[in-house]
C-alpha cells in the first residue's frame, strides 16, 4: 500500500503541470519578497529623510524618532 502511495507521490512531481505549478509558486514567493525588501528599503530611507529634518522641529511633543500616543501637550 505505501509503496502505491509513494509512487503515485512521485509521478506527480514529475508531471509538467505539478512543476510548472512549483515553478510559478516560487516565482511568484520571490516577487512577493522582492516587493517587500523594496518597500522596507523606502521606509527606511524616508525615516533616514525625516531625521534631518527633526532639529528643525520646534514642537515639544512631536519627536519623529519617539512618537508616543500617551503624551498629553497642553
Amino acid at each position: 500500500m505505501n509503496e502505491t502511495i509513494y509512487d503515485l507521490i512521485d509521478a506527480i512531481k514529475e508531471d509538467k503541470r505539478y512543476l510548472q505549478f512549483k515553478e510559478q509558486s516560487l516565482k511568484l514567493l520571490n516577487q512577493e519578497t522582492k516587493e517587500l525588501l523594496d518597500k522596507y528599503q523606502n521606509l527606511l530611507q524616508e525615516l533616514d529623510d525625516l531625521k534631518k529634518f527633526e532639529k528643525y522641529i520646534d514642537l515639544p511633543c512631536v519627536s519623529l524618532l519617539n512618537i508616543s500616543l500617551n503624551v498629553k501637550c497642553g
